[in-house]
């Protein structure tokens, strides 16, 4: 059985391999934005993102198979916007070998858990054109689509 906890240091060198995996997969995507990077993260860096959002891992039989690092966006008093407290998920990703077995899903549902806990009114994140497999698999989570993102290069 999965389980669901919140990451530590220690996890750095299982977290690694999966961050370079979606670095990767978007660095081909998008190779006049993305660098290409042997490592997407130092540990250092980790070090700070464990500081900075909340970071959470998926395991299943002691190994780390997914991981989803958020935090919580509050908007209060905004003359146009309604007062809301989202969970934002910055970064998500199951390992390639575990995907479609329903820890996707399972982590989801967690993180879901979390936000309305924490009080949050809606779960937001942002997912490249590019990426069907990652926008198929947000709408079967009953995500919609609420804004578009354009860019135009200049050079």
């Amino acid at each position: 059985m999965a389980l669901f906890r919140k990451a530590d240091l220690e996890d750095f060198d299982a977290i690694l391999p999966l961050k370079n995996e979606v670095h990767q997969k978007h660095a081909q995507a998008e190779p006049d934005f993305y660098r290409n990077l042997q490592n997407a993260i130092t540990k250092e860096e980790y070090a700070q993102e464990l500081q900075m959002h909340e970071v959470y891992v998926l395991e299943d039989n002691n190994k780390i198979i997914g991981y989803s690092f958020c935090y919580v966006m509050e908007i209060k008093d905004h003359p146009l916007i309604l007062n809301q407290k989202i969970f934002f998920i910055d970064d998500y990703c199951v390992a390639r070998r575990e995907k479609r077995k329903g820890y996707g899903r399972a982590m989801f549902e967690e993180l879901e858990k979390l936000a309305k806990a924490q009080g949050c009114t809606s779960i937001e994140l942002n997912v490249w054109d590019f990426n069907e497999e990652a926008k198929t698999f947000y709408k079967s989570m009953q995500m919609r689509r609420t804004r578009i993102r354009m860019q135009k290069a200049l050079g």
